[in-house]
């Protein structure tokens, strides 16, 4: 009886299966852990750009780029730079496609993710607007404009204020397959010039660009500002988007705090899909230059101006899916779902039936921050 509880105890102590004892240091010095990855064609091949972000313990990084007939084949080349013995791509936190790679498709660097058991799959997919992946990941020679410093506060801040939603690699792979067409978070890469006094030689910082439209898995367009802003009201993802609302004697400035969006398609046999949309935005002010929003009549005036606003881009947005033919915001399987399937050869060439739209908003506006018993700038007397 004590040989076999000593058997059981022995067996406990050994470590389980598919486990193994932990890595030294010296090993994991080893590693070179890569943060962001990015991909470009290149003649009949890809190049493949890799930057290691900041390292554990504040170690030094490292950018490399290497080309091969596939990316696998590349990423295999990169290994030939490396300092270190091998590279890590389990922690990658951002891929990258330049615009070209981007025109002739996203599929091949989908599918090496796709079937990577390295990579992770719920990081963003970013597209390179008017550059290359290679000039964005590996140019900078700052510390504090490496690619993934640059992305990771650009993702913070596009979320936060709702111009552009950075979504993930498989968001992406699962929105092709659903309606044939996706949304890629466009960025770009800029000389600082006197933007940025205090960026090292060779900084370039990273501005969001936009949405990158994807049809068929190719580079279909690009959304502009408004464009963008108005899809991201559509699909619910808006955040703290802020809009500068012209008075006659100023501007003020208001800040979404809640959009929400009900959209009801219905199929139509001459016309397509009908879209009636309905958003509800709710505001408040930040800012006054010469306008004063305690004014008799000046609220209902700054949400009829916020209310146009929010019309136009929502409607800008939806003219930009008909024009590219893309349906991004898969107006089309939310048809099938609210009418019960579309009729065969309703869909017309690309994938994207024909679309009309009624767009209707309605906005709130509040005071926020005021200030009461302040003494007037004008030199009139204070409010009591």
């Amino acid at each position: 009886m004590k040989r076999a509880i000593i058997i059981i105890c022995i067996a406990g102590m050994l470590p389980l299966e598919g486990c193994g004892w932990p890595v030294h240091s010296r090993e994991v010095e080893q590693l070179q852990l890569i943060q962001t990855l990015g991909c470009d064609v290149r003649g009949d091949g890809v190049t493949v750009s890799a930057s290691s972000g900041p390292q554990p313990g504040g170690g030094e990084g490292v950018r490399l780029a290497a080309g091969g007939e596939s990316i696998p084949a590349a990423i295999r080349n990169l290994q030939h730079w490396s300092a270190r013995e091998e590279l890590f791509f389990s922690h990658v936190r951002y891929a990258v496609l330049g615009e070209d790679a981007a025109r002739r498709g996203a599929g091949p660097l989908l599918d090496y993710f796709e079937r990577s058991t390295q990579t992770p799959m719920n990081l963003p997919l970013l597209v390179v607007r008017g550059g290359t992946a290679r000039e964005l990941v590996t140019a900078s020679e700052d510390p504090d404009y490496e690619a993934t410093v640059l992305l990771a506060s650009l993702q913070r801040d596009t979320e936060r204020m709702g111009t552009a939603h950075c979504f993930s690699v498989l968001d992406v792979a699962r929105r092709l397959s659903r309606s044939g067409a996706a949304l890629c978070c466009a960025v770009a890469a800029r000389e600082p010039g006197g933007n940025v006094p205090s960026a090292g030689e060779g900084a370039l910082p990273v501005v969001e660009a936009g949405y990158a439209v994807l049809r068929e898995g190719r580079l279909a367009g690009f959304l502009n500002a408004d464009e963008s802003l108005g899809t991201d009201l559509l699909l619910g993802l808006a955040g703290a988007a802020r809009y500068v609302l012209p008075r006659d004697e100023g501007t003020v400035t208001v800040e979404l705090r809640s959009a929400e969006a009900a959209l009801t398609p219905r199929w139509d046999p001459d016309t397509g899909i009908v879209l009636d949309a309905e958003l509800q935005v709710r505001a408040g002010v930040i800012h006054s230059d010469g306008a004063d929003p305690g004014a008799d009549g000046v609220l209902p005036e700054l949400e009829q101006a916020l209310a146009r606003a929010v019309q136009l881009q929502a409607e800008a947005a939806l003219e930009a899916s008909r024009t590219l033919e893309a349906d991004f915001l898969e107006l089309a399987a939310l048809t099938e779902r609210k009418a019960g399937g579309l009729p065969r050869g309703a869909r017309a060439a690309g994938g994207f039936p024909p679309l009309t739209w009624q767009v209707r908003v309605q906005a709130s506006v509040e005071r926020s921050y005021d200030v009461y018993g302040a003494v007037p700038i004008a030199g009139e007397e204070a409010a009591p």
